[in-house]
C-alpha cells in the first residue's frame, strides 16, 4: 500500500526546475515504500515524506537514474526494479537525517551517526566544491570518528536556545578516546567549518 500523493504522472524534463509538489510524479512516506515501488522510468522525479517515517526530517527529492555507481542508502538508493534514486541536494546543504541518520530516541536507543558523516565526506570527494551537512536540532550519538579531507567541509547545527545551552549536540557512543578527530598521521584536514553545535563526550 502506497501513498500517492499525485497518482497521475506528471512529465519532469528539468530537474532544476522542481520547485514546489505540483512536479512530482510520486510521493511516498518513507524510503522503504520508494524502493518497493516497481513501476520507476529513468527521469522521474520522486518525494519521500521521511526517512524512516513520515514527518522524521528525513523528507527529500530523487531523481529516478540509471547509474552503475555502488549504491549507498543516502545519496544513491538501489530500487526493487533495479534502477536507483539519486538525492537531489538543494541549496548546496543536505540534512543528515535525509542520509538515514537518527537522533538519539526517546526510548534513549543510541543510534550511532558516524556512518553518515562518512558518507558525506566520501560524497563530497566526488564534487569540486564544498557541500554543506546539516545537522538540526537534537542530541546525536557518534562513535570514534576521523576526518581527514584538505579540501574542505562544512558541518553545522541550529545554533543556542540561550547561552550554554545548544540545539544540535554530538556526544560520544559510549566510553571512547574521542567523538571527532580531524586528521591522523600524515592525513590532515584542512579548511573544514564546525558552526553552531556542541562536540562533547558526555550527554
Amino acid at each position: 500500500n502506497f501513498s500517492f500523493i499525485y497518482p497521475e504522472t506528471i512529465p519532469i524534463t528539468n530537474i532544476s526546475e522542481l520547485n514546489n509538489d505540483s512536479q512530482f510524479v510520486l510521493c511516498f512516506n518513507n524510503v522503504i515504500e520508494m524502493k518497493a515501488y516497481t513501476e520507476f522510468k529513468v527521469g522521474m522525479c520522486v518525494k519521500t515524506l521521511g526517512y524512516y517515517t513520515k514527518g522524521d526530517g528525513g523528507s527529500a527529492t530523487y531523481e529516478i537514474v540509471l547509474s552503475s555507481s555502488i549504491p549507498d542508502d543516502s545519496y544513491l538508493i538501489l530500487l526493487n526494479n533495479g534502477l536507483k534514486a539519486k538525492l537531489v541536494v538543494e541549496n548546496n546543504s543536505v540534512n543528515i537525517l535525509q542520509l538515514g541518520a537518527q537522533k538519539l530516541g526517546r526510548d534513549n536507543v543510541k543510534h550511532d551517526i558516524q556512518t553518515y558523516v562518512l558518507r558525506y565526506i566520501a560524497h563530497l570527494n566526488t564534487l569540486d566544491y564544498v557541500e554543506k551537512l546539516y545537522i538540526p536540532t537534537g542530541v546525536y550519538n557518534c562513535s570514534e570518528l576521523t576526518l581527514s579531507r584538505n579540501k574542505g567541509f562544512y558541518i553545522y547545527g541550529d545554533g543556542a536556545l540561550q547561552v550554554g545551552a545548544y540545539k544540535t549536540i554530538i556526544t560520544a557512543m559510549g566510553d571512547q578516546d574521542f567523538v571527532i578527530r580531524l586528521g591522523r598521521y600524515e592525513e590532515r584536514a584542512q579548511n573544514f567549518t564546525f558552526t553552531d553545535l556542541v562536540i562533547s563526550s558526555t550527554n
